[in-house]
């Protein structure tokens, strides 16, 4: 199995999987729907993404997640984007 570390690609699992002869994984959010039937009734998967403006209804369609999943952005954060001086 191989895997990336950037859920982004997500839109070339497909291809990506067909090109090569292991098991290949774009993506953490194609656990979403494995993790969903984990929850409690009334539960929700939500995702933490580096840019919730570039995450595209379909790269989580292609990661076999619902679209309307709460997503929010760490854009706003420190961490993430914090550039040392």
């Amino acid at each position: 199995m191989t895997g990336t570390s950037c859920g982004f690609l997500s839109l070339f699992q497909q291809e990506l999987a067909a090109a090569v002869n292991v098991p290949v994984a774009t993506s953490s959010m194609m656990q979403v729907p494995w993790v969903q039937v984990t929850l409690p009734p009334g539960r929700r998967v939500g995702l933490v993404t580096v840019s919730r403006s570039t995450l595209t209804p379909q790269h989580l369609a292609a990661a076999g997640v619902p679209l309307d999943a709460p997503v929010v952005g760490t854009e706003n954060g420190r961490e993430f984007f914090q550039v040392p001086l």
